[in-house]
């Protein structure tokens, strides 16, 4: 069994300039506590206790435009950084000729959330209304598991195949600044699925393999309207390699097998989400199959 701990500060400072000039300071903890626990020769339980400190962007303090939605964000001197406590177990377990498997436990207590916000703005007139802008909230939580791991066939005969998997579920909760309901981080990840098989054909330079892709997110949430992108069904690929081309290794992949869609809703309202849903924006992209070849090495 060993421990390992790590302490240390983040120091902040923001200095803005024009009619609300200001300079803000801040410090914030930050650091490790991680326990390795050796179960067994095949066994391993990995426990931390973090404590870190989100990174700002110059685009979180500055009004922009964007061209292409209509949507305008205020800019907010007042913004910072998030701290997230985040509390990890993770069991990796070899399981020999037959392969391993990783399974992380975690949850998260994110304090200042950065999210979008709405905001009193006050022109030059000392006319006032409500603008969004990148701001903090009290606070978040998220929890979640990620499963990944090999499985070897050559324990049951089948000579150099083997799938590798990888499994994340993650679930997390903020009220919401406007409308106070109980809802996800605004475009945070919901679930990932990933299998990828490959065979090394024994006693040749011949490989050839699939895989099978998936990913899904949350709606994203701002003052006026919310947006969601799906793609479906999964993305699919086959491959067939060859390892040994002049020293080189030549692949040809044929990808998007099921047909994808990459789909995006946005819906809008008036004057804000409280309000009636006035617009529906429905876009699905199709981009049919998909064909690559790859020669890759060292000359």
């Amino acid at each position: 069994m060993r421990l390992q701990a790590s302490l240390g500060a983040e120091y902040s400072e923001v200095t803005s300039d024009g009619v609300n000039a200001q300079t803000r300071s801040f410090t914030r903890p930050k650091g490790s506590l991680a326990l390795l626990w050796e179960v067994r020769e095949n066994l391993t339980i990995n426990t931390e206790l973090s404590r870190s400190v989100g990174q700002l962007s110059l685009f979180d303090f500055v009004p922009d435009v964007d061209l292409d939605d209509g949507l305008n964000q205020s800019g907010n001197i007042d913004i910072v950084p998030a701290q997230t406590t985040r509390l990890e177990v993770q069991f990796e377990r070899d399981y020999g000729k037959w392969g391993n498997t990783t399974l992380t436990l975690y949850g998260e207590q994110i304090d200042d959330i950065v999210d979008r916000i709405p905001i009193t703005f006050t022109d030059a007139s000392g006319n006032t209304s409500i603008r969004e802008a990148r701001g903090n909230l009290d606070s978040a939580t998220r929890y979640g598991f990620d499963l990944a791991g090999t499985f070897l066939f050559d324990a049951i005969g089948w000579k150099g195949a083997q799938l590798d998997y990888e499994f994340d579920y993650r679930k997390s909760e903020v009220e919401d600044p406007l409308t106070g309901d109980t809802r996800r981080i605004s475009g945070d990840k919901i679930r990932f699925i990933d299998l990828e098989f490959r065979q090394d054909i024994e006693g040749t330079d011949w490989a050839y393999g699939w895989e099978i892709e998936n990913y899904y997110q949350s709606a994203v949430f701002r003052l006026n309207a919310t947006s969601a992108f799906e793609s479906v069904p999964p993305f699919a690929s086959i491959f067939v390699e060859h390892k040994d081309i002049y020293g080189l290794t030549g692949r040809v992949i044929l990808g998007n097998l099921f047909d994808q869609d990459d789909n995006f809703t946005r819906q809008r309202f008036s004057p804000d989400r409280n309000g009636d849903l006035v617009q529906v924006e429905d876009r699905s992209r199709n981009f049919g199959p998909i064909l690559v070849m790859r020669l890759s090495g060292s000359f």
